[in-house]
């Protein structure tokens, strides 16, 4: 397996796992995992592109990011923090609209889901476990703000403005 792979590989287990933690209410093993998953992401798509190979997994980037951040819902929902049927029933209808239309629209705002509900909730805990993902996100941020400014932002907005349209996996990684 290839370097690329194995740090996808290792997001696969985050997302399969962290509802775990999120369901009950464990913050910091929450923040460490989600910090862990961007950091594999950011890095997985960097070491493909330095290495000069594509990875097996490269093209179900968006599907790994996107399982990731539907495992922290399935967590909130399985936890106390909220309501179990508003969270099933957003996950299901986006999670359908991103499997049926592969729409990326979809996939970013389950993500944006899951990531701002660990940030309220560990907030509201009165945790401090959000500064973990908030300074990997910064840092993330600042090592590729080109490939953010130039791909990840613009695909993120165009993703919004068409969001029933079909369309490509996008390697955000």
């Amino acid at each position: 397996m290839r370097a690329p792979d194995v740090l996808t590989s290792v997001r696969v287990l985050i997302a399969a796992s962290i509802w775990w933690p999120v369901s009950a209410g464990d913050w910091a093993v929450t923040g460490i995992m989600l910090a862990a998953a961007w950091l594999t992401d950011s890095s997985d798509g960097r070491l493909a592109r330095r290495m000069n190979v594509e990875g097996v997994l490269g093209p179900h980037d968006l599907t790994v990011d996107t399982a990731v951040a539907a495992s922290l819902l399935l967590g909130f929902g399985l936890g106390d923090e909220f309501t179990l049927g508003l969270w099933t029933l957003l996950l299901i209808a986006l999670g359908a609209l991103y499997l049926i239309r592969v729409n990326e629209a979809a996939a970013l705002l389950i993500q944006a889901t899951g990531y701002l509900l660990f940030f309220v909730g560990s907030q509201r805990a009165g945790s401090q476990a959000w500064v973990v993902p908030a300074a990997t996100a910064a840092a993330i941020g600042v090592i590729d703000r080109k490939r953010l400014t130039d791909h990840l932002l613009p695909m993120f907005f165009d993703a919004l403005r068409h969001p029933l349209r079909s369309g490509d996996l996008a390697d955000d990684g």
